[in-house]
């Protein structure tokens, strides 16, 4: 499901199908209320009631994530309780997805504390293998729609490359990464970071897919850094 990249005016546009006759007390209330209105407080709270009210459907839990992703709270520097509250619910996959994809794209540039708060989810061990290759397919599939991405978005991926297992890494992984790695590469051919990113993917996780392994080294010939020919150089040990 694309997600929106804006934040809603108000969450009362959202429509609410609960599966039983009538919406919780907490459902009726934090639907008409606009995330960027709250109190750090109320909205680690309407973190928490999103990702463990089982009565709504995955599409408006999405649709809220969002809209809380794209809040004044994630603008800077994340308020102590609501990096607390979203520390504690890593357990919640649709929480996990639903967070933190919104919030690697709109910081995609720069490591924010949004970006470091991910990238310590993604360390911290909690996070399921298939979590991690959700993770990792969402971001992919935006990144590609996307003009420019940057150390943000660089940021996480390296979150998940330390984390994700060599023997769990699915070709699915792989075709993801190469996506990603491609698509950055015509705004990144400077980035030290995307050559290190690339040059540490390459190493840890092998490619044997030849398709894979071509469009990799055809981003990785177009880079300018000093990491140049020390990624294409591990491209070809693949062969």
């Amino acid at each position: 499901m694309e997600l929106s990249t804006t934040e809603p005016t108000l969450l009362c546009t959202l429509r609410h199908t609960p599966a039983t006759p009538s919406p919780s007390p907490a459902n009726s209330s934090h639907l008409h209320v606009s995330p960027s209105s709250m109190q750090p407080t109320e909205l680690a709270h309407l973190l928490a009631s999103t990702a463990t009210d089982r009565t709504l459907s995955l599409d408006t839990q999405h649709l809220m994530f969002t809209a809380i992703a794209n809040c004044k709270w994630f603008e800077a520097n994340i308020p102590a309780v609501i990096q607390s509250q979203a520390l504690a619910l890593l357990s919640e996959q649709t929480f996990v997805v639903g967070l933190f994809v919104p919030l690697t794209i709109r910081h995609k540039m720069c490591v924010t504390s949004s970006i470091r708060m991910i990238s310590k989810a993604i360390n911290s061990g909690e996070l399921t293998v298939g979590v991690l290759h959700t993770l990792c397919h969402e971001i992919s599939e935006r990144v590609q729609h996307l003009r420019i991405v940057g150390d943000g978005v660089f940021h996480v991926l390296d979150a998940l490359a330390n984390a994700m297992p060599v023997a769990r890494a699915s070709h699915v992984w792989v075709v993801d990464w190469t996506r990603v790695l491609v698509a950055s590469v015509a705004h990144n051919k400077e980035s030290k970071k995307l050559a290190a990113l690339m040059l540490r993917f390459v190493n840890k996780f092998g490619i044997k897919d030849v398709a894979c392994r071509e469009k990799i080294d055809e981003a990785a010939r177009a880079l300018t850094t000093p990491l140049k020919k020390a990624v294409i150089a591990a491209i070809a040990r693949q062969s």
